[in-house]
């Protein structure tokens, strides 16, 4: 079974949250996942990511909704983040990708088997996604990439 990382905006702007609109790829990246029999939603097993999820998402919102199912259908796998050693962490730093898109997840998505995270975030520009790919083996996709590996199960 596969395993994605959702960034917390992918589940926003799928539920009207946050801008841009939606294009339609952040709902059809969670509709394929919550309905895929071989796609699971990656988080850390400090939290990290749930406590954000639950922050930033009204209990009565379509990705809390969305979550809340994820996790009562089995369908969500805590990892433990990967530590990153002083040489990988600088590397990844100097491309200005800091806070918690680094802290929850990349190393989250990381310490995963897909080792992939679906963003709509800015802060993943091309020369960060080479340094990411490089050194950890992280692919980050859009939620039209993330919506059609859900889709095949990875």
């Amino acid at each position: 079974m596969g395993g994605l990382v959702v960034d917390v905006q992918i589940l926003m702007i799928g539920s009207g949250l946050s801008d841009p609109c939606d294009d339609g790829s952040c709902l059809a990246v969670m509709t394929a996942m919550h309905d895929s029999e071989h796609m699971q939603l990656v988080i850390d097993d400090e939290s990290l990511i749930r406590t954000q999820y639950e922050r930033k998402l009204r209990e009565d919102c379509f990705g809390r909704v969305w979550f809340d199912e994820m996790l009562n259908r089995n369908k969500v796998l805590f990892v433990k983040r990967v530590a990153l050693v002083k040489k990988v962490s600088q590397a990844i730093r100097g491309t200005g990708l800091v806070g918690e898109d680094l802290k929850y997840y990349v190393r989250t998505a990381a310490a995963s088997a897909e080792k992939a995270l679906i963003s709509q975030d800015g802060h993943y520009e091309e020369k960060t996604c080479k340094v990411l790919k490089k050194h950890l083996k992280v692919m980050v996709l859009s939620a039209e990439e993330g919506g059609k590996l859900a889709l095949t199960g990875g």
